[in-house]
């Protein structure tokens, strides 16, 4: 059978880079993986401690229509999960949350889940994972749940740009923060940050640019962007809708732990 080669423009239209500081990877440069115990879901891997120096795994699960999984995962890391479309079911710790578009949950490092499709479309999930940096003094963190429409919308420095917080980071137990960021078209960041913690970055709606180390990359929907510690990076929102993004950052440690 004759094989259709890619077309000739393939490699310039690619928007992906990697660099030392930073990586983008947009739906055409994602490889679909599986994983164990995630049965009839696909799995693409957008970062985990193998690239650069990510001390966190962020995974795209696509889940088909009963879609589930075999046992309790999860287990020895505190797990985040976000449902990016469709619907799932999502159980730990005894507890039966019904994930719609926007519901959230976070896990820690003591509860295990399982997570199904019980409906007849497909459904995608985020999923973040990180080994818990523990604080002598601090209790561990409880599950938190909840939904983005639900949470306020709190105006940024920056006029027009808005921050919805997913976790209690004024709780130092917490060293991982879950943002929602949201922009107007023409908004951009009031400074080119550096800062040590290190990102993950899913774009969840509307595009832009974004500048990394010293270069400009156009970002869109379903982009992801990963930026290490002391990352140079701005933020400038285009297009003719508001743009949006669900940021991880590791937070309330000094460097030295986990």
């Amino acid at each position: 059978m004759k094989v259709p080669l890619p077309s000739p423009d393939v490699v310039s239209r690619s928007r992906g880079a990697v660099t030392p500081l930073y990586f983008i990877m947009t739906p055409e440069n994602m490889v679909q993986n599986t994983l164990p115990f995630f049965a009839k879901t696909g799995v693409k891997v957008l970062a985990t401690p193998r690239v650069s120096q990510a001390r966190f795994g962020e995974y795209l699960l696509e889940l088909a229509p009963g879609a589930f999984t075999t046992r309790a995962v999860g287990d020895g890391f505190e797990n985040f999960l976000y449902l990016l479309s469709g619907t799932a079911q999502l159980e730990s710790a005894g507890r039966i949350l019904e994930m719609r578009e926007g519901t959230y949950a976070y896990l820690p490092d003591s509860a295990a889940f399982m997570l199904q499709n019980q409906s007849s479309e497909h459904s995608r999930v985020l999923w973040v994972k990180k080994v818990y940096a523990p604080v002598k003094g601090l209790d561990v963190p409880s599950p938190v749940y909840g939904h983005l429409a639900e949470v306020p919308r709190i105006e940024t420095s920056v006029p027009n740009s808005w921050r919805q917080v997913l976790l209690p980071i004024e709780n130092p137990a917490f060293d991982m923060a879950m943002n929602v960021l949201s922009f107007k078209p023409g908004v951009f960041f009031d400074q080119v940050e550096i800062h040590h913690q290190e990102h993950g970055l899913y774009m969840i709606q509307g595009q832009g640019i974004y500048y990394l180390g010293s270069q400009f990359h156009e970002i869109k929907q379903d982009d992801f962007i990963y930026m290490a510690p002391y990352c140079p990076q701005l933020f400038y929102a285009i297009g003719d809708n508001e743009s949006a993004y669900l940021l991880y950052k590791d937070v309330n440690r000094d460097g030295y732990c986990c």
